[in-house]
């Protein structure tokens, strides 16, 4: 799920890398949905990912229905985790509605991943309940100095999600999120502007442009593993946890993949 101002032919060209660097083991779709390809009309694009997100959560149904697929993961870049934080809402409400008839187990969501995401924060913690007892996980990777995201702040006069102030949110869903955190639903990944320093230290493109991140979010997509699973570190902001990467990620990572194929091949045999 791209974010405002992109074009199909990038989108399609990054899923490509994504299917490539999965060993062509997922099948990879691209969710296009219209955006003005001009920062000028953001504010278009804004809304225009809000209104995709019934066409998603009629897709997303469909695949859960008429595939064979084991497990749909989504991948929701900056604006287009808009539609994705609703789209899920609604897809959860509707299939499980109790006149559905349906399980948990037909919706097939697996992973969940926010980059960057430029959702605000309020209405994301509002539709979270929602779906996230029902996916693997929901990852959210921020940059906390993400210029393009303190920008959209101002012009959308609301916290985004991938620059996140805790101050905004109520007591009750403080404790909601801790919760979720230290169950391992909700996995917060924090990448250190000194991390990306070398690319941009405020950068809203990390998840594809700086190699720990992306090498992590895909290592999560093709075996389900969790943080510390994936060599990632956990730290605590009171009772929250979240996670950084440690400053020796790059030496332990072959070591920590090859323990993981091991573990899928024995899973598979």
């Amino acid at each position: 799920m791209h974010g405002a101002t992109a074009n199909f032919y990038t989108s399609a060209a990054q899923a490509a890398q994504i299917r490539h660097f999965t060993g062509y083991n997922h099948l990879v779709l691209v969710f296009s949905w219209p955006t003005a390809e001009n920062f000028l009309f953001y504010g278009s694009d804004v809304e225009n990912a809000l209104k995709s997100a019934p066409s998603l959560t009629r897709l997303l149904k469909f695949l859960a229905l008429n595939t064979q697929a084991q497990h749909i993961n989504i991948l929701a870049y900056s604006a287009g985790g808009q539609a994705v934080s609703t789209g899920l809402a609604l897809l959860a409400n509707k299939m499980l509605a109790p006149s559905s008839g349906m399980a948990e187990k037909h919706l097939k969501l697996a992973e969940i991943y926010f980059a960057a995401p430029d959702i605000d924060l309020q209405n994301f913690v509002s539709y979270l309940p929602a779906y996230i007892n029902r996916v693997n996980s929901v990852t959210i990777a921020y940059n906390p100095e993400d210029f393009v995201l303190g920008l959209a702040s101002f012009h959308q006069g609301s916290i985004r999600l991938g620059r996140p102030e805790a101050a905004v949110l109520s007591e009750k869903q403080q404790r909601a999120l801790t919760l979720a955190s230290n169950e391992g639903k909700l996995n917060v990944i924090r990448i250190a502007p000194e991390l990306l320093a070398a690319h941009n230290a405020g950068g809203h493109d990390f998840w594809f442009s700086h190699p720990w991140v992306s090498t992590d979010m895909l290592i999560q997509l093709l075996f389900h593993a969790s943080p510390s699973e994936r060599g990632l570190q956990a730290s605590f902001d009171g009772n929250f946890k979240w996670w950084s990467f440690p400053v020796d990620y790059q030496d332990n990572i072959v070591g920590i993949l090859n323990t993981l194929v091991r573990r899928a091949d024995n899973v598979q045999n």
